[in-house]
């Protein structure tokens, strides 16, 4: 079975053809993966911020945290030896605001 220059030729515009679709479905998806790729990269750095500032705030809620237990044991030790008047209005405004 011989091929013939027609034939030939009719392959080859087939070839070329698919040839072709091939490049550009290649280069379609060589644009998509970069895009792909700068996306997630942004996507990164927006998380490590994202990660800054929620261990920024944690430890400005602990810092908080001290200081509320502090207050607290200072009000304690002073509800102790303030006269039995003043406990009993100081246990009133604590009710009111709890």
């Amino acid at each position: 079975m011989q091929i013939t220059k027609n034939q030939m030729k009719t392959n080859m515009k087939y070839v070329n053809k698919t040839l072709l679709v091939l490049v550009v479905l290649l280069l379609a998806a060589h644009f998509m993966l970069s895009h792909v790729n700068a996306r997630i990269a942004s996507l990164k750095a927006e998380l490590e911020v994202s990660k800054r500032t929620c261990d920024s705030l944690q430890s400005e809620c602990f810092a908080k945290e001290i200081q509320r237990q502090r207050l607290e044991y200072i009000l304690d030790r002073a509800q102790d030896e303030l006269p039995t008047e003043c406990q009993e209005q100081l246990n009133e405004i604590k009710g009111q605001t709890e």
